[in-house]
């Protein structure tokens, strides 16, 4: 063997020392197409516990207070007529309307209701200064027992200043199933009306 076939063995070696092995072919793995398949390890069926609410008792609510029936206030400093001057007008015969007198337990005792004459009473305004607020008091004879409520008397107060009179007797109803209440018979706006009309045509052919 010559020194070229040796110096040639030689260098094949050590340049194949030096050259690292090339790594393996790693086979990527194959996806298959369409959807997941679901696990199958099994899930446990916990359903968390809510907490019970408490037991609260709900307040007690007071029942409403009754509303207090509407009494109309007398004004103070305007006298009414003395029932000794009053010029009476007769309403008895126009057409009316039965109404519950108010304010009967404020001015009348137990005993002052027994002695009333339910039969007819007497509709005086109160005060009769027509520039103050007016109320319509109900008298038995000259004993004030009572009066007509606010609403009534606004509608009848306008149509007897009207007339030529201070007191306006009118019918009572003698009823005493309840003792303590007191009705009576007021003339109806539309009857008042026609009956002041007739006074007035009356008033005026003279």
């Amino acid at each position: 063997m010559g020194w070229f076939t040796k110096i040639r063995r030689k260098f094949s070696a050590s340049a194949t020392q030096d050259v690292a092995p090339a790594p393996a072919e790693v086979e990527s793995p194959v996806v298959a197409d369409g959807p997941a398949e679901p696990s199958s390890a099994p899930v446990p069926d916990v359903v968390p516990e809510s907490e019970p609410a408490p037991d609260v008792e709900p307040e007690p609510q007071s029942a409403p207070e009754p509303v207090a029936e509407s009494v109309p206030q007398p004004v103070t400093g305007v006298e009414p007529v003395a029932p000794a001057e009053r010029t009476v007008l007769d309403l008895s015969g126009v057409d009316s309307v039965r109404v519950r007198i108010v304010a009967t337990d404020v001015l009348l005792g137990e005993e002052e209701r027994e002695s009333v004459d339910r039969t007819e009473y007497l509709v005086v305004r109160e005060p009769a200064d027509v520039d103050a607020v007016s109320t319509l008091a109900v008298f038995d004879g000259e004993r004030k027992i009572g009066y007509l409520s606010p609403a009534k008397a606004d509608l009848l107060v306008p149509l007897l200043d009207s007339m030529p009179a201070d007191a306006f007797r009118i019918a009572g109803d003698p009823d005493v199933a309840k003792p303590e209440q007191f009705w009576a018979f007021i003339p109806r706006v539309p009857a008042l009306r026609a009956h002041a009309q007739s006074l007035l045509a009356d008033s005026a052919a003279r």
